[in-house]
């Protein structure tokens, strides 16, 4: 196992726990919508017309497209909604590109659910894990990924470019110190 440790410029771009959290919420409440709805439109369903029933079917209906539109986003972009409000995304932790659809859908969702319905407390505890050094929770180690702030990203990677060419710069002089025409 490699003991690769991202540098102080990578840290830089964390995500902080603060936009982790307020993600999530704002994940949650999309999904909340149509599960009130549905749950409520069944509840009046005993007491109403047939016609909540078909409310609730329509709101699981536009919960089952959330969950599909949140996949698909997490898969291609590395972002949920709520990370695109929050101007964060999940890359691959070595080397802060896109993960891939596996890693972030199956590793990081999927298996973190079945994890989380099998171990008592493993979502507090995986939430937790955000507090260490690295900003990383379980389902972060599960999949290899981290999450970070793509403008500060952005900007950690022209500090590098700017670094690196300053670097060749420096080198080039030298050479030419060394080699006169």
């Amino acid at each position: 196992m490699s003991s690769y440790r991202p540098s102080e410029i990578d840290n830089m771009a964390l995500a902080t726990p603060g936009s982790r959290l307020a993600a999530f919420l704002i994940d949650r409440v999309i999904y909340g919508v149509p599960i009130v709805i549905a749950f409520g439109s069944i509840y009046f369903a005993s007491e109403v017309s047939g016609r909540a029933w078909i409310a609730a079917i329509g709101a699981l209906a536009l919960l089952a497209v959330f969950i599909v539109v949140q996949m698909v986003l997490l898969g291609t972009r590395g972002q949920t909604l709520g990370k695109i409000a929050l101007n964060i995304r999940v890359v691959d932790y070595r080397t802060g590109e896109h993960a891939g659809f596996a890693r972030l859908v199956l590793l990081r969702v999927i298996v973190n659910t079945l994890i989380g319905g099998v171990v008592p407390l493993y979502g507090l505890v995986d939430a937790l894990f955000i507090f260490r050094e690295d900003r990383r929770c379980i389902h972060d180690h599960i999949a290899g990924t981290r999450v970070e702030h793509v403008d500060l990203a952005a900007r950690a990677d022209e500090y590098e470019r700017a670094r690196m060419a300053a670097r060749r710069r420096e080198a080039q002089s030298r050479y030419d110190d060394r080699n006169p025409s």
